[in-house]
């Protein structure tokens, strides 16, 4: 008798656990059907309502919404969105979107969700533009748009409510503000972005703060992102196609091909950005970069970089598209450090630079500059008016047509500059302005020669005039015109006179 009562109560207790699994189940069963039927409206109402807690205006054509094909990471996939940077009752006609992207595609793991924690297995754009203005006042159109609004008075009424009552779902725009858990609290939020994709994604920066613009292509990019309450961590991997970037109003880049490869991590607690070896391609144009920066109020910034440019990429500023076409070989290289021991000053940076074996074909003359070979040091000094940067160029050698260069040069001050200049040369320039981008050579033509040597001299912007210890300066210019000019030579004050 004793082991038949044992029997009938280990049935009921096995009874009892599979009925309430069975009961799980069917709940289960039940909400997951519901999800699935009504999956796209739940999803569409959540995006919808972050509408009602930011300056911007988010709207998009479709939105498809999957918790159980990737489980247990449920997948979205919207189309044709578009982002504002005003709601639509505030918006003039003339503004256009902020982004206008045709597909995004997240999915996130509903696990970690559960605990606080988004974390997106993978995040892709596809084909769309972004457009970034930096308006006067320093504002930024994107940090407008997400600007944490309160909602309007009357949005938690009975009557939207009312709207609800057919979904056991409650709209996240009924939350009031003030619940008393914040589930995006910074203390323990945490984000983890896995996998991100862009593909054909165009950017549009108009800088109306600078005036100027500039316009890229992500063709593909990758990038990794942890945002915990220690620390935020990254790796980004892309290819950009700089289209345009605007140097000044007659001077511009455009149709580059970029690469960036990059690794860092910043902690939030000691503010302390931690970059690991970096790679730059811009062209054939490399630059390596590491170091860290600590944004503390008595912070540092410690950068270290070099880099190489063998076909003179980053040399768009004194060479001309012709210039660049008719490079036939030669290299720019330059290393140094960015340092600054109190975030309050400004950043030192010093670095050496040369130019090694430059050949280049002048189209009008038919002939070269060969073996140009320049070496020199650059430092900025740590005021911002640059009245403590120097320059030293040790070296300048080359072989112009129908004749040569050499010199070297050190100056200081460029607030007020103070140089030393030994040059001698020869050439013939005709055809010089059209291949390097020096105002000086606009329209000259013809032989130039020159002997200059320059001690203690110093620039005065005000008047014109160049005061020195000594100073000797000698130019023969004989242009279409034959005209020659010889400057007299004198210790305190050098004006040019027109030699008859």
């Amino acid at each position: 008798k004793l082991k038949r009562k044992r029997r009938k109560l280990i049935n009921r207790i096995i009874r009892g656990i599979l009925f309430t699994i069975l009961g799980v189940f069917i709940l289960l069963l039940i909400l997951t059907g519901y999800l699935f039927i009504d999956r796209d409206k739940i999803s569409e109402r959540v995006l919808l309502s972050l509408n009602d807690y930011t300056r911007g205006e988010l709207i998009f054509e479709s939105i498809s919404f999957n918790p159980f094909i990737q489980f247990p990471s449920m997948s979205m996939l919207i189309r044709e969105v578009e982002i504002y940077e005003n709601p639509i009752s505030e918006r003039n006609q003339n503004e256009e979107s902020l982004a206008e992207i045709e597909r995004i595609y997240a999915a996130l793991d509903i696990r970690e969700l559960i605990r606080g924690r988004v974390e997106v297995s993978r995040m892709s754009l596809k084909r769309g533009k972004i457009h970034l203005i930096q308006y006067p006042d320093t504002s930024i159109n994107l940090m407008n748009a997400i600007e944490i609004v309160e909602p309007l008075p009357g949005k938690y009424n009975e009557e939207k409510e009312l709207e609800n009552v057919d979904s056991p779902v409650l709209d996240a725009a009924l939350t009031p503000p003030d619940a008393p858990e914040d589930p995006l609290d910074s203390s323990t939020f945490e984000i983890n972005l896995d996998y991100i994709i862009f593909e054909d994604i165009e950017l549009y920066v108009d800088n109306r703060l600078e005036k100027n613009r500039t316009n890229l292509i992500f063709s593909n990019l990758r990038a990794q992102l942890e945002y915990t309450p220690e620390a935020i961590s990254s790796n980004l991997d892309t290819d950009i196609k700089l289209e345009y970037l605007q140097l000044s109003d007659k001077n511009s880049i455009n149709n580059l091909d970029i690469f960036l490869e990059t690794s860092l991590v910043f902690s939030r607690k000691e503010l302390n950005l931690q970059l690991d070896p970096s790679l730059l391609i811009v062209g054939r144009s490399e630059l390596n970069i590491e170091g860290e920066v600590n944004f503390m109020e008595e912070g540092f910034i410690d950068l270290k970089f070099s880099g190489s440019d063998d076909n003179f990429t980053l040399s768009q500023m004194i060479l001309s598209e012709t210039g660049l076409e008719n490079l036939e070989k030669g290299d720019l290289y330059f290393r140094g450090t960015i340092k600054d021991n109190n975030l309050r000053g400004f950043p030192v940076v010093d670095f050496s630079f040369g130019i090694n074996d430059v050949r280049m074909f002048v189209p009008i003359t038919g002939k070269h500059i060969n073996d140009l070979n320049l070496s020199g040091r650059f430092h900025t000094g740590s005021r911002k008016d640059f009245s403590a940067a120097w320059i030293r160029i040790d070296t300048i050698y080359a072989e112009l047509p129908d004749g040569y260069v050499n010199g070297a040069l050190f100056a200081r001050n460029f607030n007020a500059p103070e140089f030393n200049l030994n040059l001698n040369m020869k050439a013939d320039i005709s055809g010089f302005d059209q291949v390097f981008n020096i105002p000086f050579l606009d329209s000259l033509s013809g032989i130039f020669q020159t002997s200059l040597i320059a001690e203690g001299a110093k620039y005065h912007s005000d008047s014109g005039y160049i005061t020195g210890d000594y100073i000797e300066f000698d130019i023969d210019m004989k242009t279409g015109q034959i005209l020659t000019w010889k400057p007299v030579s004198d210790a305190q004050i050098i004006k040019a006179q027109k030699k008859t």
